[in-house]
């Protein structure tokens, strides 16, 4: 057997298992921080359990959060409402522990175990399935492990893995009715899959709501494979008309009221028309292919409970939490276009879109591919994919919703993401680019594959590396940071402020509290390493020289951006230094620990 083939179906389960340890190694249990996005979850999951209400006004009265909002005199929380769904039975499991236990966790700690239980352990076990598909592309079994390294360590994967935010359970959902509907291109099959791949894709709305635009395409896709496009086509466009208007009928009432309310009641004639209306283009886009509405029929499960939440909640099944935002800025923020999207109104403004695509992707603030070059791969893979009369569909698909969904981004007035680590809004993508790597690299020829393994191991390498110093300091970068991975979190890592971990739980204090977290990392990044030289190269020796090119190659490159990034720091103006020195006091309060707070 070659030594870049590996044709056992043995699922690498001691690569994911190290992969989930570093997921499950940090605990953000800081005493002084609450995170707002993820207690605004956790805040309506312990609404329902403990005072079966959807309002969370009980718990704000113990921690207030700014991420909620309001209507007739309550508070809610503001995000999508089934990553909170979904946490019920885990914290519902957590409470009983305690109280057969007879010991009560501290919120930090509940906070972790429904993270642990809802998001960690699935992020990992997807990599299975994950390494599972991608031997339908190849067999080279050093090749797909090490891009599941790198998809598990070397992005936002594993940070997302370790905070309760939407991003990974809705690009979970996204992926599983991928796979779902490609397990029918080459089948003889009913119509089951394009049911389970709706309830898929209605999952991740319900969780993010951003995501219906990559549904959207996964749906066209579906309907691409079942030899039904253009009925796709029209039952798409006729359901975001239906949605339109139903979105729009107050509107609508208050232009032509004025007009009509003499001959009938304004508010019963538009409700009775848009009724008919709706039921002409239900049944038009109904007898194009009857087949493709189970994929709506999928979705209406988890969509329909998402509506009855903001029907209870805010009066409405189209009255998203968004609307109601209690922060001003982003209340603000979403009032603007719909839902907080616009497109941009004259050249000015048509350029800060363009400068906000730049810090999407390669900037150092937060650009995909800064933060994981190896994905540049994923993009060349994609276009590969499209020139191969086998994949064309698939490559298709996957140039369309990142193209489509970066663009969405960029007309979104939330586009960076808060406080955040690098481009969070697109981790729902990662599965699909780090599909196109593999395909991209184990269609390169034998002959250019040292030269390439190299890029991909100093990328790669690179990828962990910032991913890393990230992830096992202070995660949640400020906006006023331009340069979070030098400033402030290698700044951070350098002065030994990490961020809690389970080895605290053992005594370990200081420097010795990130081992958890680093000894794992540093045996998948030397797995990483040897995989990619097996892929390469065949001989030992040549193996050998590439492991040392790229280390050496990676080193250069990060002792580069260092010095870059300490460039940029010195040539900040007076008003962004003083932003930064305001915003390092608060990170570093929140980050203060039992015998740190001198070092402040």
């Amino acid at each position: 057997m070659s030594a870049d083939r590996d044709i056992r179906p043995r699922p690498p389960l001691l690569t994911v298992g190290l992969i989930l340890l570093c997921y499950l190694s940090l605990t953000y249990a800081w005493e002084n921080f609450r995170n707002t996005n993820e207690y605004s979850r956790i805040f309506l999951t312990r609404a329902m359990i403990e005072h079966q209400s959807f309002s969370i006004d009980p718990l704000l009265k113990i921690h207030d959060t700014q991420d909620k909002s309001d209507y007739q005199g309550h508070h809610y929380s503001n995000k999508a409402p089934a990553s909170s769904f979904l946490a019920a039975p885990a914290y519902l499991a957590v409470r009983l522990a305690e109280i057969l236990g007879r010991f009560s966790a501290s919120d930090a700690v509940r906070l972790y175990l429904v993270t642990s239980l809802t998001v960690s352990v699935p992020s990992a076990l997807f990599l299975l399935l994950l390494f599972k598909f991608w031997s339908v592309i190849t067999l080279q079994g050093p090749l797909r492990r090490a891009v599941l390294i790198l998809y598990g360590l070397g992005t936002m994967a594993w940070p997302y893995s370790t905070m309760y935010y939407g991003h990974i359970p809705a690009a979970l959902g996204l992926a599983l009715a991928f796979l779902i509907v490609f397990s029918a291109r080459d089948a003889v099959t009913g119509s089951r899959p394009i049911l389970e791949a709706g309830f898929f894709c209605g999952l991740a709305f319900a969780i993010e709501y951003p995501t219906a635009l990559i549904s959207a395409a996964l749906f066209l896709y579906g309907a691409a494979v079942f030899k039904k496009l253009r009925a796709g086509i029209y039952q798409l466009a006729a359901m975001a008309a239906i949605f339109f208007l139903w979105s729009r009928l107050d509107g609508i009432e208050a232009a032509v009221a004025p007009h009509i309310e003499s001959l009938v009641d304004p508010a019963g004639a538009l409700l009775v028309s848009a009724i008919v209306i709706t039921a002409v283009i239900g049944l038009g886009a109904a007898s194009r292919g009857p087949g493709l509405l189970l994929f709506f029929l999928g979705a209406a499960i988890p969509v329909g409970l998402t509506f009855y939440y903001h029907n209870s909640c805010f009066g409405g099944p189209l009255q998203f939490p968004y609307y109601h935002e209690t922060y001003p800025l982003f209340n603000l923020a979403h009032q603007r276009g719909i839902a907080g999207v616009s497109l941009p109104a004259d050249p000015e403004e048509l350029l800060r879109y363009l400068d906000r695509l730049w810090r999407l992707l390669v900037s150092p603030y937060r650009g995909l591919f800064f933060y994981s070059p190896f994905l540049l791969f994923g993009t060349a893979g994609m276009v590969k994919m499209v020139r191969s009369e086998t994949w064309r569909r698939e490559g298709i698909l996957f140039l369309s919703l990142s193209g489509l969904y970066l663009l969405f981004l960029a007309a979104f007035s939330d586009w960076e993401g808060g406080w955040s680590m690098g481009p969070r809004h697109l981790v729902p993508l990662l599965p699909f680019l780090a599909t196109g790597v593999v395909y991209g690299l184990a269609r390169i020829r034998p002959e250019r594959r040292v030269v390439w393994g190299t890029v991909l191991a100093a990328a790669g390498l690179i990828s962990i590396g910032f991913t890393f110093v990230g992830t096992v300091t202070f995660p949640y970068f400020p906006k006023e940071f331009l340069n979070p991975l030098y400033d402030p979190a290698g700044k951070l890592l350098q002065a030994g402020r990490i961020a809690p971990t389970v080895g605290e739980l053992f005594g370990l204090r200081g420097w010795s509290r990130i081992l958890p977290a680093a000894i794992p990392a540093a045996l998948l990044a030397a797995l990483f390493l040897k995989d990619t030289a097996r892929f390469a190269a065949r001989s030992l020796a040549r193996q050998v020289l590439l492991i040392a090119a790229a280390i050496l190659a990676a080193g250069i490159l990060l002792r580069v951006g260092v010095g870059a990034g300490q460039r940029r720091a010195e040539n900040l103006s007076a008003r962004d230094r003083l932003l930064q020195e305001e915003q390092r006091g608060r990170m570093l309060y929140f980050m203060e620990r039992e015998g740190e707070g001198e070092r402040r």
